[in-house]
């Protein structure tokens, strides 16, 4: 009886202490790191009702979320908390930031020393496939590299006449009787017209269907390329 409880808890007592390890050596590797490059701490940390889980912080994202106010949820929180606080994800420590010099780091100065979390990547991942908003390090700069001469300044500025042609088409694709106009859809048929002419050299041409009184119809390839992508 004695042997078969020790066989069973050798493996529990075994797993507890990598897992114990793994926190003790992320947690040297994390103080190491803010003191070579002069991190401070968050200026604050969010009160948790659930301090292990914190359901109540995640059941509060979502119920905003549900309710279509995400954003000024976020926006909330900041004007609670300040610029930059910490809180819990489950059991993942997270810092949340709208600080302009954090964000600068992140993005650009020190990119290479952020990686992508696992949950926005196995998200994210079956819609755009391995690229520069799903990997890290050589697969990530590899996609940099390929997409970097399109948004080179001199190709923005070749490019202000596309996004004048396609505003002039939403323009009028916008009901002139005073009617009421979903502006969402016409703001996405705006965005993909002129993003794949822009990367891709041909537009779709989605919004010369929603222009009214018109009867042209797109390209049927390019009506099953907008389907597939939405």
């Amino acid at each position: 009886m004695l042997y078969q409880l020790e066989f069973v808890l050798f493996p529990i007592a075994l797993f507890l202490t990598y897992i114990t390890v793994n926190h003790w050596k992320l947690s040297l590797s994390r103080k190491a790191f803010a003191e070579a490059n002069g991190c401070k701490s968050p200026r604050c940390r969010v009160p948790l009702k659930d301090p292990f889980l914190a359901i109540d912080f995640v059941w509060k994202t979502l119920q905003n979320a549900r309710k279509d106010r995400y954003l000024e949820g976020t926006h909330e929180r900041f004007q609670l908390y300040g610029t930059t606080f910490a809180s819990k994800h489950m059991n993942y420590n997270t810092i949340h930031t709208n600080d302009h010099q954090n964000v600068k780091q992140i993005l650009a100065a020190r990119f290479e020393d952020f990686k992508l979390s696992s949950f926005r990547v196995d998200a994210m991942i079956p819609l755009f496939g391995k690229g520069i908003f799903t990997t890290n390090g050589e697969v990530w700069s590899h996609s940099r590299a390929l997409l970097r001469p399109s948004f080179a300044r001199h190709n923005m500025v070749d490019h202000l006449p596309i996004l004048e042609s396609h505003f002039e088409q939403l323009m009028q694709a916008i009901p002139k009787n005073g009617a009421t106009v979903d502006l969402q859809k016409l703001f996405f048929a705006f965005t993909m017209d002129a993003a794949t002419e822009f990367l891709f050299g041909h537009s779709v041409n989605t919004l010369h269907t929603l222009q009214e009184g018109s009867a042209a119809a797109a390209d049927t390839s390019d009506s099953d390329f907008v389907k597939a992508y939405t």
